[in-house]
């Protein structure tokens, strides 16, 4: 793209969204330049060779399980496939280490998981049991949380459907899983030390400690989905996924410029126009800047001169970490905490798109305002 021609749209910032929404607006015709500080684009999804040559590691994202049942990728396989991104599972998905020589995994055969199990404990057999049939039993609402988007500017705000909405038998169970820290959960269901650990350990995957209020529910589905459809990885790291993107951005007329660092984003008339990158260069869009970026980065970007609505939302780098809206996976934050979040996070009534089921209804556990707040990158396609 000639340094002269003004590009429909501009994008700060080279991660997986940016990358997969420049892709999409390049195919629908739009002129799209996508600028990285970094000396490669694909941001938390980076694939390179760490330790002998020929040998590539996924340094951050690398499950690609929500990704690959994407309606993006079921768009655009074959576009992708021509690229070079293609996936693979790996049935063995996950497991741990124990002293003496021992191993625990998830492997997509049940039957076989048990047996690995009872080596531990004859007890938690029927727990995982237990385990994988609440899966079935939960999964339908947990899903349908999950998949509600959070209304701005009343990111706390949702509604709740009827109790019917729930079947009883299910709710006691919903709710430890959206509200019980890791630690509680698993010390209620599991006997064996080494069967919590190897769940355990998902819960420290989305930044959760282990007596962290609503820690429960990624390692919930995490294993249970594994061991179902095991791991989704792409044939040759994860960074051919970016590859692709950037290659086929490429193609229709765009541009990907990395090693270069916007200091700000150009505001005229409440409007953004434009960017401001190092070496006092200007670049305009013609009709769109599309800020991939933090809360944070985006208020200094901005020099804090938000239009009105994106300025309501921009308090959401002020929240206290465990309630604050960033790059990690969806999760119910703030449930069961002491501290409270600022006026405007406290919505006056809750509003969703669509709604979700009632959790509320148990002495001491009733949920007013439920939260889910954070996603990962590699999952929003």
């Amino acid at each position: 793209m000639p340094s002269t021609d003004r590009p429909d749209a501009v994008f700060v910032g080279a991660g997986i969204n940016a990358l997969g929404a420049a892709f999409l607006l390049g195919r629908a015709g739009w002129r799209v330049l996508v600028v990285e500080r970094n000396d490669e684009p694909g941001g938390a999804i980076r694939t390179m060779e760490l330790t002998l040559p020929g040998f590539r590691h996924d340094i951050g994202a690398m499950n690609l399980n929500l990704f690959a049942s994407s309606p993006f990728l079921e768009q655009h396989r074959g576009l992708l496939a021509e690229k070079g991104f293609d996936l693979v599972t790996a049935d063995h998905s996950a497991g741990s280490v124990f002293a003496g020589d021992r191993f625990l995994g998830i492997t997509t055969d049940l039957a076989a998981n048990l047996r690995s199990i009872a080596r531990f404990s004859k007890t938690d057999v029927d727990a995982w049991k237990a385990w994988t049939a609440d899966f079935e039993a939960c999964a339908p609402f947990l899903f349908r949380i999950f998949g509600s988007p959070a209304p701005a500017p009343e990111p706390l705000g949702y509604a709740f459907g009827d109790d019917t909405d729930v079947p009883a038998p299910v709710r006691p169970v919903l709710r430890g899983l959206l509200l019980d820290s890791l630690r509680a959960n698993l010390t209620m269901r599991f006997e064996s030390e080494e069967v919590r650990a190897l769940v355990a350990a998902w819960g420290l995957h989305p930044d959760y400690a282990p007596d962290s209020a609503g820690g429960c529910w990624y390692p919930f589905l995490e294993t249970n989905v594994d061991q179902r459809r095991g791991i989704a990885i792409a044939r040759g790291g994860s960074g051919r996924l970016i590859h692709a993107l950037v290659e086929q951005i490429r193609e229709d007329g765009g541009e990907v410029r990395t090693g270069t660092t916007v200091e700000k984003i150009l505001i005229e008339n409440a409007r953004a126009v434009g960017i401001h990158v190092a070496g006092d260069q200007r670049i305009g869009a013609a009709r769109a800047v599309v800020a991939s970026v933090t809360p944070t980065a985006l208020l200094q970007l901005t020099d804090g001169q938000l239009p009105a609505p994106e300025a309501e939302r921009a308090p959401l780098a002020l929240w206290p970490r465990h309630v604050q809206r960033s790059s990690g996976p969806v999760r119910p934050a703030g449930m069961a905490r002491r501290r409270r979040p600022p006026q405007l996070l406290r919505p006056h009534r809750p509003v969703a798109r669509r709604p979700c089921p009632r959790l509320s209804g148990e002495p001491g556990r009733a949920v007013e305002r439920p939260a889910v707040l954070r996603r990962r990158p590699t999952n929003d396609l």
